[in-house]
């Protein structure tokens, strides 16, 4: 049955279940491994040796203690310590230790040579008058107090009442009913656990062992894999990648081996079980990303031909061509990289060798896992670092690339990029955008180009043709006075229609190239819009439209180009004039608004249906009469925002139903005209 991981959450659960798994495996092991050494799996060993030699280890441990509680117990009987004595705190701490019986297993028993100064802590009761210590302690059945371990030791007194030195003999039992809350009870029973669950410890290795396994099965079954998308790490030649892996899996179990000759496991049992469980997931990683990258190679069917001894064996074949780089030189950054930081890795792991025989040859190999330790970590940082370093590297030869060849997809992926390989990425993303702004702002003006010239021809062709046809008419001499007029007016409006036109694409052109001069002054506003509506206001007349005028009482001056201004109304006027229902008001609005600022605003009722929106009235060409039955060619409205923009102001339509609404805004002169 195929298991499937359909998602990123299934995939990081399987990894995460494989590191656990093979974290358990390694913790089992080297819990195995100390019980193995401690006899627990040998079939001749008794379990009360086993405790004897732990038991032992732990009395070494604290003889330091109870060396110095017997030491300053003789102290104290040559003169009473007092609280001002700078071993008070101890000597009263080591007495709540080893005194109460409910505190300690140990029976101490210590004296001088010539019996001057005597100790032991058994209980009152436990020790008649008149009875020796040997006579009641033991591991015999006839003995008062059974003991399951005892030791003697030896020592030295410095005696002040007589100022010499005095041998000490201590001994030291330990009670076989281990009845006291202490460290040797914990000792006790953790053996008895032990001893009970040593089967099952290694039914749970290989239990773990074999799910590890099942699980890094099932994601090299479920690896992703897209035909011509490979990642680097499975480009890398499958020998060469084979032999990094051993050479860093070699590396970090050398570390183990040399702690184990360093004796590093008896000095401190603990800093060896964290290094070999730290060592060992180094390990298990390595080998899983060996694994899928061999699954993915697997799948693309190029295990072997991906390796260097079969590239080498086709170069050969095929030959080379002259002044060709080969071998390193010719290999991507990333293959230079590996191979560097493998020979580096290399020369680390040769250092760490030299260093610890030239520590044993100077009596200093107890400083080895210090060193080990520091040279493993600046591998490994220094390593992920150029890992990391070499992936972004890869993705922004990928996104130079895409870029290059013309994809413009896609962003590339950045979470894994940092500093200034982000900041690059960054920019690349930033060069496609302007790129493909540029092309659609290009596609756009060759789309304007056309209509730009589709709607001349038109706008041209039809005042010329008008004006073609009844010349004709005229010169035939077949014309009435009354038809002559006729005829003279319509070529008088057409010819001024066509004025107008190109003096729109002047304007635009000018707009469009940067060549228009603006020449700002302070302006009376009441005064300027009086003198346009003397000079076009007849267009509005011509519709029967009825201006409403609504200005303030006091003067108002603008900061605006009084030729170009005057081009905006009359613009905007001719536009009311074209486009406004007939016998109605026009509405014409000046104030004050906030920002030291002056709001012109125009209001008229269309006499059709306005179908565009107000953005699309404001591009070049853009007529809600689509049809072009009326006078005019798209551009005022544009051309009113260009100028009114140019000039330090703003320019806005709005639409409500059949109401045009056009707004001015300029900026408030400081002071008035002259």
């Amino acid at each position: 049955m195929k298991i499937k991981l359909k998602t990123l959450a299934d995939k990081i659960t399987a990894v995460a279940l494989y590191l656990i798994c093979m974290t358990i495996v390694i913790s089992l092991f080297l819990e195995v491994s100390y019980m193995a050494d401690y006899g627990f799996y040998d079939k001749f060993q008794l379990t009360e040796s086993t405790t004897t030699r732990l038991m032992k280890e732990k009395v070494n441990k604290e003889y330091s203690n109870i060396e110095e509680y017997v030491l300053l117990s003789f102290k104290n009987q040559i003169k009473k310590l007092q609280s001002s004595d700078s071993d008070y705190e101890l000597y009263r701490s080591l007495c709540e230790k080893y005194n109460k019986r409910d505190n300690t297993n140990l029976i101490i028993s210590a004296r001088t040579n010539n019996g001057m100064y005597k100790l032991n802590n058994l209980q009152k009761g436990e020790l008649n008058e008149g009875e020796l210590l040997s006579d009641v302690v033991g591991n015999s059945p006839d003995k008062k107090i059974q003991t399951c371990f005892e030791t003697s030791r030896t020592t030295s007194f410095f005696d002040e009442n007589s100022a010499t030195i005095r041998p000490v003999t201590i001994h030291i039992y330990i009670r076989s009913d281990l009845s006291a809350d202490d460290t040797f009870r914990l000792t006790s029973i953790i053996i008895r656990t032990a001893n009970n669950l040593k089967y099952f410890i290694i039914i749970a290795m290989f239990i773990a062992l074999i799910t590890g396994m099942a699980t890094v099965a099932v994601l090299m079954v479920n690896v992703n894999y897209t035909p011509g998308h490979m990642r680097f790490i499975d480009r890398i030649p499958f020998d060469l990648f084979s032999i990094l892996t051993v050479a860093m899996n070699g590396f970090v179990i050398s570390m183990i081996v040399l702690m184990s000759a360093d004796k590093t496991r008896e000095d401190d049992i603990v800093l060896w079980n964290a290094s070999c469980a730290i060592l060992a997931f180094v390990v298990f990683c390595i080998m899983l990303i060996y694994f899928l990258s061999l699954a993915v190679r697997i799948k693309a069917g190029h295990v072997f031909r991906n390796t260097l001894i079969y590239k080498i064996i086709e170069r050969i074949r095929k030959g080379n061509s002259d002044g060709e780089k080969s071998g390193y030189f010719r290999m991507p950054f990333v293959g230079k990289l590996i191979i560097t930081v493998g020979f580096v890795l290399a020369l680390d792991l040769g250092l760490i060798i030299f260093n610890y025989f030239r520590f044993k040859s100077k009596g200093l190999a107890y400083n080895f896992p210090v060193f080990a330790l520091i040279q493993v970590t600046m591998a490994l940082v220094v390593g992920t670092l150029l890992f990391f370093i070499a992936i972004n590297f890869n993705r922004l030869r990928e996104s130079g690339n895409r870029l290059a060849n013309g994809d413009y997809g896609e962003d590339l992926d950045s979470r894994v990029m940092f500093g200034d390989f982000k900041a690059i990425n960054d920019s690349f993303i930033t060069l496609k955008d302007d790129v493909i702004n540029a092309l659609e702002e290009k596609n756009k003006n060759e789309k304007m180009r056309s209509e730009l010239i589709a709607n001349i021809s038109h706008d041209i062709k039809t005042p010329l043709t008008s004006i073609i046809n009844y010349t004709d008419i005229i010169r035939s001499g077949k014309c009435s006075e009354a038809e002559l007029n006729e005829y003279y007016e319509i070529i008088n409006k057409q010819s001024k229609r066509l004025t107008n036109l190109l003096q729109n694409l002047i304007d635009v052109s000018q707009i469009t190239t940067g060549s228009v001069k603006i020449t700002l002054d302070s302006l009376n506003l009441g005064i300027f819009i009086s003198q346009v509506l003397d000079g076009v206001g007849s267009k509005l007349e011509e519709k029967n439209l009825t201006l409403d005028e609504r200005l303030p009482r006091e003067d108002i001056y603008i900061t605006a180009d009084g030729q170009k201004l005057w081009r905006i109304f009359e613009n905007l006027l001719s536009n009311v004039s074209k486009y406004a229902m007939p016998n109605t008001r026009v509405y014409l609005n000046v104030k004050e608004i906030e920002d030291n600022r002056v709001k012109i605003e125009l209001k008229n009722i269309s006499e059709k249906k306005i179908e565009a929106t107000p953005e699309e009235l404001l591009e070049r060409f853009t007529r809600d009469d689509t049809a072009r039955n009326t006078d005019g060619n798209g551009l005022g409205l544009s051309i009113i925002k260009s100028l009114t923009e140019l000039q330090g102001g703003s320019f806005e339509i709005a639409v409500d139903g059949d109401l045009f609404k056009a707004i001015l805004i300029f900026e408030k002169a400081t002071n008035g005209a002259e």
